[in-house]
């Protein structure tokens, strides 16, 4: 399993460089299992050595830049991924804005206009479940692997988002360049939707 995540994980980040937070969520998340004791320590990082080992060597297999100077030319694309040298402008709410001075709330007024009013609802009803579990459990961030995947899924959809704000990312064209986070978006918004459809209005929970 070890290597088979490191293998797509490698084709991943060779097609979008981006991809580096699969394997940093992959990291912290088994050190947060270790911490929690769900896990076997050995066995599991001797899991994780695996998947770091074969990871870099396919990573650099499979793009042939890094060949030269890896470490160099990988930190180089990470610095160009994150402050593209793209002087032009955007058309944002009936203005023209330098792509570079973008404002924070760019990408969630793009994510809110672009998609379906019941994808947003069910979403928002899926991120109050995922948090009034979480008030319940007593802020314990999950007890089992249902728990776990909604953990993952909002960081996979928040922490690219806040990133982007954080570092004041170059971004056009809408937010195509953050569509990787819509899965996540769609799986949360998938959890509202199992809400919405278990509920029963409280005169035939009576009957």
């Amino acid at each position: 399993n070890a290597c088979w995540h490191a293998f797509t994980n490698a084709i991943l980040i060779d097609l979008r460089i981006v991809g580096i937070i699969i394997s940093a969520a992959t990291i912290t998340i088994i050190c947060i299992r270790i911490i929690k004791r769900e896990v076997s320590c050995a066995k599991t990082l001797q899991s994780l050595l695996i998947y770091l080992l074969f990871l870099i060597a396919m990573v650099m297999a499979f793009w042939p830049y890094l060949w030269s100077n890896p470490y160099n030319n990988f930190l180089t694309a990470f610095e160009r991924m994150a402050d593209y040298p793209w002087k032009g402008s955007v058309l944002y709410l009936g203005k023209e804005i330098r792509a570079s001075e973008i404002p924070w709330h760019y990408v969630p007024v793009w994510i809110f206009i672009t998609t379906p009013l019941i994808y947003i609802l069910f979403f928002v009803s899926g991120c109050g479940a995922i948090i009034r579990k979480t008030v319940s459990n007593r802020f314990r961030i999950w007890n089992n692997d249902n728990e776990l995947q909604d953990v993952i899924f909002i960081a996979f959809f928040i922490v690219p988002i806040i990133a982007v704000i954080v570092t004041e990312a170059v971004l056009y064209d809408g937010w195509r360049q953050m569509y990787f986070v819509y899965p996540a978006f769609l799986m949360i918004a998938l959890r509202g939707f199992v809400l919405f459809f278990k509920w029963r209005p409280p005169v035939l929970q009576k009957t």
